[in-house]
């Protein structure tokens, strides 16, 4: 079948989410320790929430 007779909601890609710029090693950091530790903390809680995700459709699924 051709893809054009295809609906876009059937597209089993996954989205694309684009890494943050890299900050080469000659470049500033001006994140403060506090800033770093809040920045990790929310990591943290992210990765928590992401691994409690129940996924019902098959399609999502098939993504991970």
């Amino acid at each position: 079948m051709s893809r054009g007779f295809v609906r876009e909601g059937d597209q089993e890609e996954p989205v694309v989410i684009p890494q943050r710029a890299f900050l080469p090693d000659t470049v500033t950091n001006y994140v403060t320790p506090q800033g770093m530790q809040e920045l990790q903390d929310e990591l943290h809680v992210l990765e928590a929430d992401f691994t409690d995700i129940a996924v019902e459709d098959e399609t999502e699924k098939r993504r991970t």
